[in-house]
Formats: structure tokens, C-alpha cells, sequence
């Protein structure tokens, strides 16, 4: 079996090193297809998802059939479990080398919380809006001097000062428009209505304007000459 490099770094070493076994097992050993149990096999290049180190195997193809199958499962079905067995050894030693390598790249890295947080609440203006700042955060570190920071954390405060004050005059308007319209409604409910002999007299009134001019002129007529019987 062809000797792993010592100096793996977790890339395109381990696939090249597959090759290597590949080429060694059909030369020496009786490497098949398992589906078709064809011997004309050869390397497809890393492909599929990565294993649980983060890399990806190599496909090893049938010319025949065209089924693609792990390097392994070809050596784990051969007779001489001496390749399979070394083979798996140096593949689950890659995997938690690769492993412990990024637990402790991952634990080394700064964790950045959230820069920026903006509220905007629907009874706030625009211009209200709220800027809170956490302790080392991204903004921290991104070359503010700690005067500015104070600068800002002051209008912040201020900002919300008067969001606070205009909340309360709004609540102020509201509470004079309700009782407004309490009084409006009180005024419509005891508001005297016309009685009915009023309601009868303006329609009379209306009757006798609506009366056609002829009439009207012969009513005239007959109320300003005086009676010769």
C-alpha cells in the first residue's frame, strides 16, 4: 500500500493519495465493479458531499455500466482485507485530525455580536429612532475613539427624551379629542326637536308657494276687490 504523506493539510493530499491506493489495488488485487463486476474502473475525481472531516473522497466509475461507487466499498468487497484495513485506519485518522483542527481554528476566532440595533416603534417619528450599542462589538472595534461613543450614546439618550415627551402630548391630544367628542354627542342627543303643529304650518307655507301663478294672481285679484253685491 502506498505510504500517506506526512505533511497532509487537510486539501486535495488525501484525494491524491486515493489515487495512489486505486492504481495499486487493480494491479494488484482483484478490483471489480460491484455492479456489474466489470474491471474497467478508474478515478472520477472528488465528488458528492464531504465526509464528517470536511473533505470529499474520490468516485472511482465503471467504464461499462457507468455506476460511480466509493473507493472504499471496492476494497472493503475484496478478499485481502489488508488494503481495506489500511485504508480505513488512515481515512479515520484524517478525518479527526481534520476535526480537532477546526474545533481549535474555530475556537480562536472573535466572536462579533450585533453592531446595530434600530427600532422603530409605530407611534415614534423617523427621527426618533433608537441606536444601542453592546460592549465589544463590532462598532467597538472598528476605530471608534471612546469620545464619539459617549458623543453618540448622549444623542441617543436625548433622542429618546424627546420620543418620551412627544409620546405623552399625543396622549394628552387624544384624551381632549375624546372628551370633545363626548360633548358633540351630548349636544345632538338633547338638541329640541320641531313639533308636529310647527312641521304642519311650514308645510302650508310650502303649499301656497308651490300654487301655480294664475291662481296666485286670481287669489290676489279677488282679495283686493271689494264686494258690489
Amino acid at each position: 500500500m502506498p505510504a500517506f504523506p506526512d505533511d497532509w493539510d487537510g486539501g486535495t493530499n488525501f484525494s491524491d493519495w486515493e489515487k495512489q491506493v486505486l492504481q495499486y489495488a487493480k494491479a494488484t488485487q482483484n478490483l471489480a465493479c460491484l455492479s456489474c463486476s466489470s474491471s474497467r474502473l478508474s478515478n472520477n475525481g472528488v465528488g458528492g458531499n464531504a465526509n464528517e472531516g470536511g473533505f470529499q473522497l474520490i468516485q472511482v466509475k465503471c467504464a461499462e455500466c457507468g455506476s460511480k461507487i466509493r473507493l472504499k466499498q471496492l476494497l472493503e468487497a475484496l478478499d485481502d482485507k489488508e488494503p481495506f484495513n489500511i485504508y480505513s485506519d488512515v481515512l479515520e485518522n484524517a478525518t479527526l485530525t481534520l476535526n480537532k483542527q477546526n474545533k481549535r481554528e474555530s475556537s480562536t476566532k472573535p466572536s462579533l455580536s450585533k453592531q446595530t440595533t434600530l427600532n422603530f416603534p409605530s407611534s415614534e417619528p423617523p427621527s426618533s429612532k433608537r441606536v444601542r450599542f453592546s460592549p465589544g462589538s463590532a462598532v467597538l472595534e472598528s476605530g471608534l475613539d471612546p469620545e464619539t461613543i459617549l458623543k453618540l450614546r448622549a444623542e441617543n439618550e436625548q433622542l429618546r427624551s424627546m420620543n418620551h415627551e412627544l409620546l405623552e402630548q399625543l396622549r394628552e391630544m387624544r384624551h381632549l379629542l375624546q372628551n370633545l367628542t363626548a360633548k358633540v354627542d351630548l349636544l345632538q342627543a338633547t338638541k329640541p326637536r320641531p313639533s308636529k303643529k310647527g312641521i304642519e304650518t311650514t308645510s302650508n307655507k310650502l303649499k301656497q308657494a308651490s300654487l301655480a301663478p294664475d291662481q296666485m294672481s286670481y287669489a290676489s285679484v279677488a282679495a283686493s276687490t271689494p264686494n258690489n253685491c
